[in-house]
């Protein structure tokens, strides 16, 4: 068991699977008081609901007395091309993505803003970087990176750090039965701890000089030339 965090309070979202599981038990192990946010975790919130992310933040605020990290990784995908991407595929995947994004921020900073070295952590992905193949998911990983980068200013005077992190191909349920190698130069796909030690880095004390970066976790996949996403 690692002291990395001991006395610090951490908020994971979409904590009951992948990358948010493997991030929530890696904090854990490393000292951190984890309260894992997912319809199906200990703390059953819909991200998209903003009367129960408001209770569910302050929920924790209570049961541990305050608030020092957030990581932001609930988050779902479509795989549709631009024609199939109808209005409902698109407020869907931003909804959740963008959306449930914002409520853990609104809710969250106060808390965090009283803390000594708070620190946000957004996942977004590959597909926010380079052409991916499904414009809606592209999208709204993009905005990620936008959102990070203006918050990083806007929360600096208080203190809280805010970066992302973009994984690649990793072995996960929500991608499972399109995951390939796609030319990977490391030449196997991820996984969802690789991510979550990246994600602790960034949380921690070591990246205290880091704000408004997007740490890229992908293996080299997007530096070959022509990346491109299964369709389907």
């Amino acid at each position: 068991m690692g002291t990395r965090f001991d006395g610090r309070v951490a908020i994971v979202t979409g904590a009951a699977s992948g990358i948010g599981e493997a991030t929530a038990r890696v904090l854990a192990e490393q000292g951190a008081r984890v309260a894992a946010f997912d319809r199906n975790a200990a703390f059953p919130i819909d991200v998209t609901d903003e009367h129960a992310v408001r209770e569910g933040v302050a929920s924790v605020v209570r049961e541990f007395g305050r608030l020092d990290i957030l990581v932001n990784c609930a988050g779902i995908i479509a795989r549709e091309d631009l024609a199939h991407t109808t209005s409902d595929v698109l407020s869907g995947l931003l909804d959740v993505n963008v959306g449930g994004y914002v409520n853990l921020l609104r809710e969250s900073v106060p808390f965090l803003a009283e803390a000594d070295g708070a620190a946000i952590v957004q996942v977004a992905s590959v597909a926010a970087h380079v052409g991916y193949g499904y414009p809606a998911y592209t999208a709204s990983k993009g905005a990620i990176l936008a959102l990070t980068r203006q918050l990083a200013v806007d929360l600096a005077p208080q203190g809280i750090r805010v970066n992302s992190v973009s994984p690649g191909a990793i072995a996960t349920a929500i991608n499972a039965d399109t995951l390939q190698n796609n030319g990977i130069p490391l030449g196997r796909v991820g996984r969802p701890d690789e991510i979550a030690s990246a994600i602790a880095f960034l949380c921690s004390a070591e990246a205290s000089y880091i704000t408004g970066s997007s740490l890229v976790v992908d293996g080299g996949l997007i530096s070959t030339v022509g990346i491109n996403a299964p369709r389907g």
